[in-house]
């Protein structure tokens, strides 16, 4: 215990990434400079099992994802990846854990009056996976309480007045649960902008932030806490990622984090304007308004793509973490909440997800370190099912965090970001971006599942993870002043070791096969619609059939993309189909032309993988889709030819097909 507290310490002190660039590399002795990745990749290939993969939510570590205080002073906290509520007392230890649904992802504690099945401090623990909400109370799970339909949870709310709101993803809806005195639920639900990522609650109204549809949304409350239509909407040209808000004498103060409010431009060379922002608002009461009070560049001032607000009174203050680099940032209000915060940055460790304010401080999630963290304080949850290596464990610092691009600056168009700016979770941000060449745009792609999927992204011109590893470090650096081909020193970089690694420092090729290693073991998520059950109903089966007859030609069922033997049957896609992998990759390494244009390549773009269709919102590499059902009413299918987009001629698909197919690829 003395010894993490040492650690924590010791990190806390140092706020700066320092990365050593090599001398100049000699000229290479092969034809081929990357021959080295290239061996150590196929080594890694002969060995995969890909229909065996587990989905990453079971591959990597135990997940430490949200936290709540209890009345008792003791923190409930979640592992996402290891299916658990933890009980946590003062000093972050472990004192009971308690099973849950797969995947769990939101946690609040039920503030309301007893009524029915609740109770004052009971715990509530919303699932991406499983329909149903968790009902703890101490140390006992009760009976689950139904959310039937709802598929993907990410985020869950109480008020005082008991009404409980959930947000899920898979069809961007908000649910809310009205407790009737004898303890039955009334179930309100309302739409809201693609992609609801979080939720906060003040006494009239709920905040509704939304990575893919760029909004922060109000639903103002009703005398009973259930929402009504949404009253204002503030939007940025990019994703949100975090959200509260807090009830001031002058009306809500609402606190979130996003992007730059600039279209993403590649046209330099590099990617521009994708700084991370704190916005500030007030909301007055019955306003139809949020009206800015700031917009600060977060990653000017250190903290890159906060993932965590928190906001307290007495005083006014709020603490906003950042997930992509080691600084957290706290602002406060002295001359009230109406004019712009005074902000101080403060080193912290980077890879947050959430925070909670105790009666010993604030406490803070962490997925990335995978641990529980206070002031000066690292709790690492037990966690026998973990054996990654320090490549993984590397790789994944180097996505989510500054690591891959050191010596960016704030100015203009250059920015401070990670890969997460605008791949959130490693899926997408709902852009459609200027690639910098010609007219050319292309929609945000998927980054897990990438090992099974190459030859990489639109223009297939990575073909390997080899050559993604070798530019992702250089057009990340674009325009740093320093070398792509640098090195890491651990002691330059001193919150390194809170990831507990064994090596003290990585030369150039180990920091790149280190992002192979994560790449390679970053599959998707487990599908909540495959799930529920183990054989297709009716309707997903025409599905499956109307699939093989129309769309396999090219979104073929193969295990890897560019491995035409990993193709499998039809009889055997059921039961990989509804595995909790799902790994068939439903691509090919074939290039396309579909008429979606402009082309992204000459001979057009190469067949995607369909799988999480419901995480890649909008379609095509044209944006031009907004849901799969509008990809297949444009389809068109001729005796030899297909068009998904620019055609009038051919065979459309009936409304029956267009329905089955839909339930098919939602399984995907």
């Amino acid at each position: 215990m003395a010894g993490e507290r040492a650690l924590a310490s010791a990190l806390l002190i140092a706020s700066a990434v320092a990365c050593t660039p090599d001398p100049p590399p000699a000229p290479p002795t092969a034809t081929d400079p990357l021959a080295h990745l290239r061996a150590f990749e196929r080594a890694r290939r002969a060995e995969a099992h890909f229909l065996e993969a587990p989905p990453s939510d079971r591959a990597l570590g135990a997940d430490p994802y949200d936290l709540a205080a209890l009345p008792d002073g003791r923190v409930a906290g979640i592992l996402r990846g290891r299916d658990a509520l933890v009980l946590l007392d003062a000093s972050l230890e472990e004192k009971a854990r308690v099973p849950l649904p797969r995947s769990p992802s939101a946690i609040a504690v039920y503030g309301g009056r007893d009524r029915g099945p609740f109770r004052r401090g009971d715990v509530l623990v919303a699932s991406d996976v499983v329909p149903v909400l968790a009902h703890v109370r101490g140390e006992e799970r009760l009976a689950d309480i139904p959310l039937e339909g709802v598929v993907g949870a990410r985020d869950l709310v109480v008020g005082e007045d008991g009404v409980i709101h959930v947000v899920e993803e898979h069809d961007d809806r908000l649910i809310s649960l009205r407790i009737r005195a004898d303890g039955t639920l009334d179930r309100h639900e309302r739409a809201v902008p693609r992609g609801p990522i979080r939720l906060a609650r003040t006494r009239d109204a709920l905040y509704v932030a939304s990575v893919t549809g760029h909004a922060v949304t109000v639903l103002p409350l009703d005398r009973e806490g259930i929402p009504g239509a949404p009253s204002a909407t503030a939007t940025i040209d990019g994703p949100f990622w975090a959200i509260d808000a807090i009830d001031t004498d002058a009306g809500a103060l609402v606190v979130a984090t996003g992007v730059e409010d600039h279209p993403l431009d590649r046209r330099e060379g590099f990617f521009g304007w994708v700084d991370s922002f704190v916005y500030v608002w007030m909301h007055a009461p019955g306003s139809r308004e949020l009206a800015r009070v700031a917009a600060l560049n977060a990653s000017e001032l250190g903290a890159v793509v906060p993932k965590a607000v928190l906001l307290e009174g007495a005083p006014l203050r709020a603490t906003i973490a950042a997930y992509g680099s080691p600084n957290e940032l706290r602002l406060s209000w002295p001359l009230g909440p109406r004019a712009a915060p005074a902000v101080t940055a403060a080193p912290a460790l980077p890879g947050t997800s959430a925070l909670v304010a105790t009666r010993a401080g604030i406490v803070a999630a962490n997925p990335l370190i995978d641990a529980w963290v206070s002031t000066g304080h690292i709790a690492y949850p037990a966690d026998a099912a973990d054996r990654r290596g320090d490549a993984t464990r590397l790789g994944e610092a180097l996505f989510f965090t500054e690591l891959m691009a050191p010596g960016h600056r704030s100015e203009g168009a250059l920015s401070r970001f990670t890969c997460e700016t605008c791949h959130f979770e490693g899926y997408v941000d709902g852009r459609t971006h200027h690639t910098g060449r010609g007219d050319v745009h292309a929609t945000t792609k998927p980054l897990l599942g990438l090992f099974a999927n190459r030859p990489h992204f639109s223009r297939a011109l990575d073909p390997d993870l080899s050559a993604v590893a070798e530019n992702e470090f250089r057009v990340a650096g674009a325009p740093s002043p320093n070398d792509p081909h640098f090195s890491v020193d651990a002691a330059s970089v001193p919150w390194l070791r809170a990831l507990r690694l064994e090596r003290a420092s990585f030369g150039p090729d180990d920091l790149r096969t280190a992002l192979m290693d994560f790449l390679m073991t970053w599959t998707h998520r487990t599908n909540p619609t495959a799930t529920t059950h183990r054989s297709f109903t009716a309707l997903e089966r025409a599905g499956a059939v109307a699939f093989r007859d129309r769309c396999e030609r090219c979104h073929q069922a193969r295990a890897a993309a560019d491995q035409p033997a990993s193709r499998v049957a039809f009889d055997r896609w059921e039961s990989l189909v509804l595995s909790d992998g799902g790994p068939l990759v439903w691509a090919s390494d074939a290039y396309e032309k579909t008429g979606v244009v402009p082309y992204v390549h000459e001979l057009g773009a190469r067949v995607p993988s369909l799988r999480r269709l419901y995480k890649k919102k909008p379609y095509f590499t044209s944006g031009s889709a907004a849901d799969v059902r509008a990809v297949l009413e444009r389809a068109r299918f001729g005796p030899d030819r297909f068009a998904h987009a620019g055609s009038t001629e051919g065979e459309a698909l009936d409304a029956a097909t267009v329905r089955a197919l839909e339930a098919f690829l939602d399984l995907l």
